[in-house]
């Protein structure tokens, strides 16, 4: 048989082990925040793949055009616009 001594010291953090294993608070099923949450991961998979659909074209696009005087600004202008997809990503993060 085990005894669990407390601790008292200046290590102990004053938090009760039983405090650690209680569960949250439930919450309706079917609330508002609840909502918020699966539509934003509903969302999520057509946002990704336009995404990644954008990043690989235009750096193939831009790859391949480096060879001429386009490809360079080109993958300049991609990198604009994957910064604006990061910003719409940031957005919706901070609406949900």
């Amino acid at each position: 048989m085990t005894v669990r001594i407390p601790s008292t010291g200046p290590a102990s953090s004053g938090v009760d082990d039983q405090d650690l294993d209680r569960l949250p608070p439930a919450r309706f099923a079917y609330d508002l925040s609840t909502w918020k949450e699966i539509t934003h991961l509903l969302a999520n998979l057509p946002v990704s793949l336009f995404g990644f659909v954008y990043v690989v074209s235009v750096l193939v696009t831009g790859t391949a055009m480096t060879v001429t005087v386009i490809g360079f600004p080109l993958l300049a202008a991609g990198l604009m616009g994957a910064r604006q997809l990061g910003r719409l990503e940031r957005g919706r993060a901070r609406a949900l």
